[in-house]
Formats: C-alpha cells, sequence, structure tokens
C-alpha cells in the first residue's frame, strides 16, 4: 500500500498537492528550497518545476512555499 503524504483532503473527495517537491524526490525539503533559489537568482521564467505558484516566473514567493512545507516534513512512501 502506497501512502501519499503529499495530499491533503480538502473535503467532499477532492484532494491538493503540497508545493515545493521541485526535484521529485518524495520530500519538500532543503535542495528544492536550493533549486528554487538557483532558478531564481538566474531569472526563470516559464513552465519550469521552481515555478511553486504556478505565476510563471521563480522567485521569492515560490522560496516561501517551499520554505513553509519543509518544516511540515512531507514525504511519500511507497513499495520497493
Amino acid at each position: 500500500m502506497t501512502e501519499l503524504i503529499l495530499q491533503k483532503s480538502l473535503g467532499s473527495g477532492k484532494y491538493g498537492l503540497y508545493a515545493g517537491d521541485v526535484n521529485q524526490d518524495g520530500t519538500v525539503d532543503i535542495v528544492d528550497g536550493q533549486v528554487a533559489e538557483n532558478d531564481g537568482s538566474g531569472f526563470a521564467y516559464g513552465y519550469n518545476a521552481s515555478d511553486c505558484d504556478g505565476d510563471g516566473e521563480t522567485g521569492i514567493l515560490d522560496y516561501q512555499l517551499i520554505e513553509n512545507n519543509s518544516g511540515l516534513f512531507l514525504y511519500f512512501s511507497r513499495p520497493l
């Protein structure tokens, strides 16, 4: 059975995803923050993994989402 902690029930059978797993390794952590910080300092625009809020650019708001969610110790586990 797969445990999915990166989702949150919004009620009425709907679920949302926590933002910030930039490198798709199953956790929201400092590595994701480093990628977003690098992309932000390089003025990354358009569709990219570090654009966590979907506004078309990587900036401080994306980094803030990662920082907030990394403190929740989010992860997912799956069978090997």
